[in-house]
């Protein structure tokens, strides 16, 4: 009556998906999804292979396609790299939250991710970093 996204066995590996660029957060977010779904009463069974729909990638990049990808040293990578891109080109995505990104003070961005992280820089250059004084 209400179709599968309130279902949260079938909702959570089709419906829920998060990218994330930093290893430690992609495991902290593996393993709180991991969580929430033995309390829901719908574990992840890895021995079926399931996994939390949770990615090691720039959620900026991979929504087109393209060949232009650096060599990356282990096939798992290139795995989780193209299982990403596949969800990021074939999945309806409702939502996109995070941080801005993490090389806004640096002031590059890749190309692919052409102007989308400018409005993140404006006035960066006019931040003061509050300084650090040891002993007073």
């Amino acid at each position: 009556m209400y179709g599968h996204w309130l279902i949260p066995e079938q909702a959570a590996p089709s419906r829920i998906h998060g990218f994330e660029l930093l290893p430690a957060s992609f495991v902290i977010a593996h393993l709180k999804m991991g969580i929430a779904l033995q309390r829901l009463g719908v574990p992840l069974n890895a021995m079926a292979g399931e996994r939390a729909s949770v990615y090691l990638t720039n959620a900026l990049t991979g929504w087109v396609d393209s060949s232009d990808h650096p060599p990356l040293p282990f096939p798992e990578f290139v795995a989780e790299r193209d299982a990403a891109d596949a969800v990021k080109r074939d999945q309806s995505t409702l939502v996109v939250l995070g941080n801005p990104p993490y090389n806004g003070f640096a002031g590059v961005s890749g190309r692919e991710e052409g102007g989308l992280v400018e409005p993140y820089k404006v006035g960066l250059a006019q931040i003061r970093r509050p300084e650090c004084r040891l002993g007073r």
